[in-house]
């Protein structure tokens, strides 16, 4: 290629270009976008970022906040545009900082804004492509979902033209917490059979929820459990079935009548997917046990995070997918008969027996 249509190469290159860079904006944006909130009373700090940035050599911006969920704190400033921020003849100064030192609330809408708005300018030279401008933090007063809005977002270059800025709202959210108390008198899960048998293998396992719910690392199977005094043996539990046929969970097995708390770690299922949650019991044919009555009571069956409920699978429900009782196991029953599970609205047990097939427990006795 000879130079003159080398240079016909360039140009069209850079006719090529040039639009795109005409119409690039910057984006500034809070992180993290989505967070969980702290309790009332704890810290929250979002830092501000900007990526896809050019010539950039001063900012300002404010955030709109809910005014009865955060307390505003104070800004730290990032390193973002060059100048030493510690100079302190003004002679010499090479980077301008406004920090807020409070803010202003609009009663009617409950919202609050920084006052003034956050801004830097510096005279010796522009940031990079992308970093971090700064950090807010808030106090936490209430928890409570809500949002934080960049608004009055400008940007300049050396020569003080404004340039081109999109920005990203952040979201706080106030999922509902792990619940750790069966109150009596509402509603639980009542796993129930007939052991026909006495000392044998028992297996059963009757799916109260059916979906798809993809798991997370960290998370856990948490529920509550009590068994009633008249059942024949106290083993049982709560099981998350994967879409391959695996199964997880830990078989209780207690003296206690008293309702407890119970947590089954997920880890190991971290990026499966869950298609079922079970109530079930499985006991070894070595146990010696009588034949008789078996029952499980549990309530509050859950997906956390361990502090706050991802999925709740059954909490604060009064049927099972809309029915009283259901009744079709996964997998195998073996040494039961009539295993299924209640949607039960009383406690304390009265177990009477009709020929072969018992009545549903209509009282559940929790106390020893």
């Amino acid at each position: 290629m000879n130079s003159f249509a080398r240079m016909i190469a360039y140009l069209t290159a850079i006719c090529l270009i040039i639009p795109s860079l005409a119409f690039a904006e910057a984006v500034v944006s809070i992180d993290p976008a989505v967070v969980k909130s702290p309790q009332a009373g704890e810290k929250l700090v979002f830092d501000v970022n900007i990526s896809n940035a050019e010539n950039v050599s001063a900012y300002q911006l404010n955030l709109k906040f809910d005014a009865l969920a955060l307390s505003y704190v104070g800004v730290e400033f990032s390193d973002y545009l060059p100048g030493n921020q510690d100079v302190g003849n003004i002679a010499n100064i090479e980077i301008f900082l406004i920090e807020p030192n409070g803010v202003e609330t609009d009663l009617a809408t409950g919202t609050a804004i920084l006052a003034p708005p956050a801004a830097a300018a510096s005279l010796v030279g522009v940031g990079g492509n992308e970093g971090r401008l700064l950090s807010v933090t808030f106090e936490v007063l209430e928890y409570k979902a809500s949002a934080i809005e960049l608004i009055d977002v400008e940007l300049s270059n050396p020569d003080g033209k404004r340039l081109n800025v999109t920005t990203a709202t952040g979201k706080i959210e106030a999922p509902p917490f792990t619940i750790t108390e069966h109150i009596p008198g509402d509603k639980f899960l009542l796993l129930q059979g007939d052991i026909f048998e006495p000392n044998a293998f028992v297996q059963c396992f009757i799916p109260i929820w059916e979906g798809e719910i993809t798991v997370e690392g960290g998370s856990f199977l948490e529920y509550q459990a009590a068994f009633p005094i008249e059942s024949v043996y106290n083993i049982g539990g709560v099981f998350a079935h994967t879409a391959d046929g695996s199964r997880i969970g830990d078989l209780v097995t207690t003296l206690d009548t008293d309702w407890m708390h119970y947590s089954v770690a997920l880890d190991s299922l971290a990026g499966q997917t869950i298609v079922a949650v079970s109530l079930g019991t499985e006991k070894p044919a070595n146990r010696a046990t009588s034949f008789g009555k078996f029952g499980m009571m549990v309530d509050n069956i859950q997906i956390t995070d361990g502090t706050h409920i991802l999925e709740p699978i059954w909490v604060d429900k009064d049927s099972i997918n809309g029915q009283r009782r259901v009744n079709v196991p996964l997998g195998d029953v073996s040494g039961i008969e009539n295993c299924e599970v209640f949607a039960v609205t009383t406690e304390g047990v009265s177990v009477e027996s009709r020929g072969k097939r018992p009545t549903t427990w209509g009282r559940v006795k929790t106390g020893r």
